[in-house]
Parts: C-alpha cells; sequence; structure tokens
C-alpha cells in the first residue's frame, strides 16, 4: 500500500508506482486531495500502472464517481482480502451475521457521508458539481442505496445462503444384557462383596389347609340278583368266540358283560341250504352306570327275549352276531347310596399334598408382594433348583369318617412348611443397567428404557446348600437407539456427506434406507430450493 501525502504531486505518486513490484498497487489519499477530482490526473495513475490492477483507498464518494469511469477500483476498507470482494462473498467467506454486516454497511455509508461533506467544506467541489449533484439528491442517493444495501444483504443472508434442516427418528433396537451373578447368604459386609454377588435371605411359612372331595362310590340297596342268563346267536358259517367281560347292550344303552368266555358254533344249513343259527346260554353281569354315567337301577329290569346287540360289531355283524334274554330280568329298584372307598381317599390324598405345595407357595408370594407394597420395595423368591423347598406334609381325614361309610363328601386337612430364598430384584436390574451403559462401545447408542419386567434367570450354573449359594445367569431387555448428536460420534458427517446437493426426494430415501434411522423430515430455506445445501456446515441435523 502507498500511502499518498497531501503535499504529493501527480509526478510524486507517478514514482512511488514505479518503484513498486507488486501485482496490486494500492494508493491510500488523504481525504479532500485535488487529484482525487481530476479526471486527466486519475487516467494519468490508470496509464502508469500498465496490467497491473489500481486500488484507490478513500471515503471520498465524488472522487470515486469520478474514478469509476476510468475503470478504477476503490475500497474504504484498508484490508487486502476484501479487496475485489462481492458483499456476497464477504459474508460467506468471512462468517458475517445479520447484524454484523448491517452495522458495517451503516458505517460505512456515514463516513462515507461524513467524508464527502468534509471534502465539500474544504474543496468547495460541491458547487463544481451541484447542477448534477445538489446536496438533497445526495442524501437521497444514500437513503436508496442504504436500503438497496439491507435488502441484498436480506437476500443474500435468507436466500442465497441456502440451510437444510434435517429431522431425524431414530430407529429402536432390542438389546439382551446377561451376566453371572452369585446369590448367597452372606453378610454385605464380607471383604469378597462387590458387583457380582447378591444378598438372599432365607423365609420359611407355615401353611394350613382344608378341601372338600367327592365320593364317587355307589352301593346298591336292591335285590341281590346279580347275574342272568341270556342266549346267545351265530348266524356266521364261522365260529365265534368271545372273551370274558364282552359287552351286551339294550337299544336303550342298558349294558352286561359276560360273566364267562363264551364260543357260539357255527350256523347250521341243511340240505335245501337253508341257515339255522346255532345258539349256546351264557351269563351276564350288570354294571352300575350306564355309557353316559348315570345309575341305572330300575332299567335293569327287562323282558324275556330281549334282543341285545353287541356294541363292539359292526352293523353287518350284529344283525348275524346277537343275543337274547332268556328270562326277565327283575328285582332291582331304585334304590343306592354314595359311599367313600379306599381309591376316593387315595386320590384325594396325591391331589391334596399338590393343593398344599400351591397353596403354601401362593400365600408366600402374597405376602412377600404386600409388604412390597408397603415398603417400596421389588424383593422377589429365587427360583430354581432348591431354592423353594417343602417339608413332608401332615394329611388327615376328618375325624369320625372311615371307608365305606355312607357319605357324599369327605374333609382332609393338612400343614406344610415352606422355605423359600428372596432376592432384592432392583439391585440386580441396576447392576445389569449400568452394564448396559459400560458396554455400549463408543458411546454411540443410548438406552431408551430397560424393560424391568424381562429381567429372568436363564440358566443355574452352579449350586450349593448349607450355606446356600447359587451362580445363575441373570438377563434383561433393553430398548437402545443410536446416539447420532454425540459428541464423539462422527457419523452425522458422514450422513451429511451421503445427502449433500442431493434433491430433496433423494435425500429421504437415502436416509430412510439407513438401519439407524426410523422416519425423516426434511425443511430446506429457502423453500423455493429443492436440493440440500452443498455446504455440509449447512445442513443441520435435530433428533426427535
Amino acid at each position: 500500500m502507498i500511502h499518498i501525502k497531501a503535499e504529493d504531486t501527480i509526478i510524486d505518486i507517478v514514482e512511488k508506482i514505479e518503484s513498486q513490484n507488486t501485482w496490486d498497487i494500492v494508493l491510500d489519499f488523504p481525504l479532500g486531495h485535488p487529484i482525487l477530482h481530476n479526471y486527466i490526473s486519475l487516467k494519468i495513475l490508470k496509464t502508469k500502472v500498465w496490467e497491473r490492477k489500481l486500488i484507490i483507498a478513500t471515503n471520498d464518494r465524488i472522487g470515486r464517481k469520478i474514478g469509476k469511469q476510468l475503470w478504477i477500483q476503490y475500497s474504504h476498507i484498508k484490508d487486502s482480502s476484501f479487496y475485489g470482494e462481492t458483499s456476497s462473498k464477504k459474508l460467506m467467506t468471512h462468517n458475517f451475521t445479520f447484524f454484523e454486516y448491517l452495522k458495517f454497511q451503516i458505517k460505512s455509508y456515514i463516513s462515507e457521508l461524513r467524508h464527502s461533506l468534509e471534502s465539500n467544506k474544504k474543496l468547495n467541489s460541491l458547487w463544481k458539481y451541484s447542477r448534477i449533484y445538489h446536496e438533497k439528491t445526495s442524501i437521497w442517493i444514500f437513503l436508496w442505496a442504504l436500503l438497496l444495501s439491507v435488502l441484498l444483504f436480506v437476500f443474500i443472508y435468507y436466500f442465497a445462503v441456502s440451510k437444510t434442516y434435517i429431522y431425524i427418528t431414530p430407529e429402536l433396537s432390542v438389546k439382551k444384557e446377561a451376566y453371572n451373578f452369585i446369590l448367597n447368604e452372606k453378610e454385605e459386609n464380607t471383604i469378597l462383596w462387590n458387583n457380582k454377588y447378591i444378598k438372599v435371605n432365607n423365609i420359611v411359612r407355615e401353611v394350613s389347609i382344608n378341601e372338600t372331595y367327592t365320593s364317587s362310590e355307589i352301593q346298591n340297596n336292591s335285590n341281590d340278583v346279580s347275574a342272568w342268563n341270556i342266549r346267545l346267536m351265530n348266524e356266521t358259517d364261522a365260529e365265534i368266540a368271545l372273551v370274558w367281560n364282552t359287552r351286551v347292550q339294550t337299544s336303550d344303552w342298558i349294558v352286561f358283560t359276560l360273566k364267562n368266555q363264551a364260543i357260539i358254533p357255527a350256523a347250521i344249513k341243511d340240505n335245501f341250504w337253508n341257515t339255522s343259527p346255532w345258539s349256546v346260554e351264557a351269563a351276564v353281569v350288570s354294571r352300575n352306570r350306564d355309557d353316559s354315567g348315570n345309575f341305572i337301577g330300575s332299567r335293569w329290569n327287562i323282558p324275556a327275549e330281549t334282543k341285545l346287540i353287541l356294541p363292539g360289531l359292526s352293523e353287518e355283524e350284529q344283525a348275524l352276531i346277537y343275543a337274547v334274554t332268556i328270562d326277565d330280568f327283575s328285582g332291582w329298584v331304585d334304590d343306592f347310596d354314595t359311599v367313600i372307598s379306599q381309591e376316593d381317599i387315595d386320590n384325594a390324598y396325591l391331589l391334596f399334598e399338590v393343593k398344599l405345595k400351591t397353596e403354601a407357595l401362593r400365600i408366600l408370594k402374597n405376602s412377600i408382594a404386600e409388604n412390597n407394597k408397603i415398603n417400596n420395595t421389588q424383593i422377589d423368591i429365587l427360583s430354581g433348583w432348591k431354592s423353594i423347598r417343602y417339608s413332608e406334609a401332615i394329611i388327615n381325614l376328618e375325624p369320625g369318617v372311615g371307608v365305606w361309610d355312607i357319605k357324599d363328601t369327605f374333609i382332609l386337612n393338612g400343614s406344610i412348611e415352606i422355605q423359600a430364598y428372596t432376592f432384592n430384584r432392583e439391585s440386580i436390574i441396576q447392576k445389569l443397567r449400568t452394564l448396559l451403559t459400560e458396554r455400549n462401545l463408543e458411546w454411540v447408542e443410548k438406552i431408551s428404557l430397560v424393560d424391568s419386567s424381562s429381567l429372568r434367570m436363564s440358566e443355574i450354573i452352579s449350586s450349593q446348600t448349607n450355606p446356600f449359594q447359587m451362580k445363575a445367569t441373570f438377563e434383561i431387555e433393553a430398548l437402545l437407539f443410536h446416539d447420532f448428536l454425540h459428541t464423539q460420534n462422527n457419523y452425522i458427517e458422514q450422513l451429511k456427506g451421503k445427502v449433500v446437493w442431493l434433491p430433496k426426494s433423494e435425500a429421504i430415501k437415502t436416509l430412510i434406507n439407513d438401519p439407524k434411522i426410523r422416519n425423516v423430515e426434511i425443511d430446506i430455506r429457502p423453500f423455493f430450493i429443492k436440493t440440500v445445501s452443498k455446504i455440509q456446515k449447512n445442513i443441520i441435523f435435530e433428533v426427535r
């Protein structure tokens, strides 16, 4: 930069230009120098720089108007980085904000106006050009220029400099965390106590219940007629053998069974090939109940010559092999009682022991749940090998009741002792939550939710008693999503590189195909631009 003194003539200035070896010749004129308003002098300076660039640094507005006719560049900023730059380039290169650039423009025009007025007072040059640019016109030109500059800035800042806002919804993934814990009865102040140990407590509870059971044996009070004779008929040409307990029944489903084995010879054919059925007598006994489970009673009383079929045969075979009653079946009345059988008692004992254990566990769980509600805790029963134990059940039949007593129901009462180990469920959940956080690779995943209800003991590795200790694997599920905005995560920059300068629809398609992203919305400003910004720093990601 060449500093021009107030007393320097055109010859002095030319000598200073010729002594410079730089490509850009920057002349810093003092305010009111006469050469700035002399067209001939300015043309001489333009000629002497030859093909080099001539730049005059001054705030003299009138002088700048004369020099621009000779294609001389002017600058009121004495900083070479601004030479030759347009307003839009200054805005983007030097990262001006709206208010910074507005402040810069206002100061520039105020400075120009002040220097112009001072120059006019010293040189009285204002009157020289008063025919074209009088004072009122200059003020209006200044105001219009200021307005145009503000509008230009607004256009550059909000329209020419495009910004793209991308709103992404991360995709959730389920991760299962498993860890081996040692559960024992040791005190918590033990030296070995750390994150892998879980304290358990032994709980013992005695439970007593009673249960009513139904008698199933029927005692018949009819006459003692237990067997009758029937005639078995065979019209086939083959011998038929019927085993013991073969069923025969009436048309209304009254069932009898053979008391002994029976063999029926084949039918007899005469000389004219006529068939005569062969018959044998056999004894049958009655059943107490029909196929529907109803007591038969007086329905056993059937007349002689009643046809009986064999239900185990087909319809065609039943027409050829059948039976008929020889005498009237009589003597049965609807008089019977329900009695307690030994089988009823034995079955009731088995069911009652299972009921005792089930009820003891239910009562223990309800008691723990009630305490959790009162104390706001999460104590749970430890399941697994020998963690829940029962004593031998004590079962008694109600006093004064025995086998074959006539009773529809009878009562069993008994007691059992249950022993179980409990643990703090929340303690294991917190430990697993910590492990999930610590094992989060490079901090690129973020925990959305830890599903406490998914906690379960998946495997028992080892177990012992006295004292009780169990090594088991517990696992829990958590919902995770990619932490796009973490300071150590550069994944956002990779996404910016994929979508830069793409059409909006293509950018959405590219991002939505990323496995870490569930949904995408893109807002491009200004509204008439349809492509993503080509400047990566103007692409702004936000996570919803």
